[in-house]
């Protein structure tokens, strides 16, 4: 521990901010990561109530999803 910058402990306070920041920038992505998650949810719901509905888009799509489904076999 001859060096002062040791002595005073600065590195190691260093160290512990990088990590720190590293961990907030991880958790901002998880964040950003998770909203998408939820959009694209939401997003595929709505894509089942439609395809779902008894309305006449909904079921040209239920048929056409069958023949589409019918020819991977």
């Amino acid at each position: 521990m001859n060096d002062s910058t040791e002595a005073s402990g600065r590195p190691a306070l260093t160290g512990v901010l990088d990590r720190l920041h590293e961990a907030r920038l991880l958790r901002a992505r998880i964040d950003g990561l998770q909203a998408l998650l939820r959009l694209q949810q939401q997003q595929i719901e709505r894509l089942h109530d439609r395809v779902s509905a008894g309305t006449p888009g909904g079921i040209a799509a239920q048929r056409l999803l069958a023949l589409k489904q019918g020819k991977r076999s």
